[in-house]
């Protein structure tokens, strides 16, 4: 046991000599008192005089090694943002590690995959959002112009721990080809093209839904006499357990012009947004832009069907 202890020991000596340590810190605070005139009182305001956000990351950083915390506190959240914050904890933490072209980030983490049609994990602090997700997140770079992607985790719900029936998830692939490097042809050309593709896909374990519908029926007998009654008729949802979606996309740049074009698709994933239909969703996202000396021009546009595909 000693023999094999040993070795971690040299490694966290390693990684701990010569380290650097940054961070930031940010709290914000207000204080509310009562307006007749607005229709602010003392219960609009849930009797709460006071509120603050605020946050302290920590961040090391030593050659190829990297890790960093975040400690965050709302007490009371300020006015606007999510009462479900409330309270103070860790929810953000990683450990990553890079050894030559594969880098390896265990923890919390932020990813997007091309635009974010099929999954983006980001974090706006004055918005009051965090989805990061909690898992694996590895990136690897083989050869030149190839950059490759994979990830498993859960996103953030709040202080809510994972359980096995309260979240989704989340699992993708993605991939970055960029012709230029990868071909020695058209290393030179002034067109510049970049190849993309992902694939994410969600495990959830809903529950079996129900829905009852009562059905109104008449009957005239021989007579002309009527006679009204209802019958209720029971529907059972089988809902799927795992919902994959893809996308594909491309980046084309030429002079001063840049072309973006990405289209997703997912599988069915009847959920309460949708009113628990079975009908796959599709997006389409691209942007066309002109920039010279003196001018720029941007044009951008979105079509989305079916498309709100969230982890649970």
């Amino acid at each position: 046991m000693l023999l094999a202890f040993l070795p971690v020991v040299a490694f966290a000596q390693d990684i701990l000599s010569g380290g650097k340590v940054t961070g930031n810190m940010q709290v914000d605070a207000q204080v509310y008192s009562e307006d007749s005139k607005l229709g602010i009182t003392d219960s609009t305001l849930n009797y709460k005089k006071f509120g603050m956000n605020g946050f302290a990351n920590i961040l090391y950083t030593n050659g190829d090694f990297k890790a960093g915390i975040r400690f965050e506190g709302y007490l009371n959240p300020l006015i606007g943002f999510d009462p479900r914050y409330e309270g103070v904890g860790i929810p953000y933490w990683f450990a990553g590690y890079k050894l030559g072209a594969l880098e390896i980030t265990a923890g919390h983490f932020y990813e997007q995959f091309g635009s974010g049609l099929v999954l983006r994990s980001w974090e706006e602090w004055t918005l009051g959002y965090d989805n990061n997700i909690y898992g694996f997140n590895a990136k690897f770079s083989p050869v030149n112009g190839v950059t490759l992607k994979g990830l498993v985790g859960v996103q953030r719900y709040f202080w809510e721990p994972y359980e096995a029936n309260n979240r989704g998830i989340v699992r993708g692939v993605d991939g970055d080809f960029y012709l230029n490097d990868i071909f020695k042809s058209m290393t030179d050309a002034k067109t510049k093209l970049t190849l993309g593709g992902s694939f994410v896909s969600k495990y959830e374990n809903p529950p079996t839904m129900t829905f009852s519908r009562d059905s109104a029926y008449t009957i005239i007998d021989e007579f002309g006499d009527t006679t009204n009654w209802t019958k209720k008729t029971t529907y059972e949802y089988n809902l799927p357990h795992n919902v994959g979606s893809w996308a594909t996309r491309l980046n084309l740049a030429t002079g001063g012009f840049n072309l973006y074009a990405e289209y997703a698709e997912k599988a069915n994933d009847p959920n309460a947004t949708n009113n628990y239909i079975y009908k796959k969703g599709q997006a389409l996202y691209s942007t066309i832009s002109y920039s010279r000396k003196g001018l720029g021009l941007f044009l951008s546009a979105k079509w989305i069907d079916n498309m709100s595909y969230k982890s649970g």
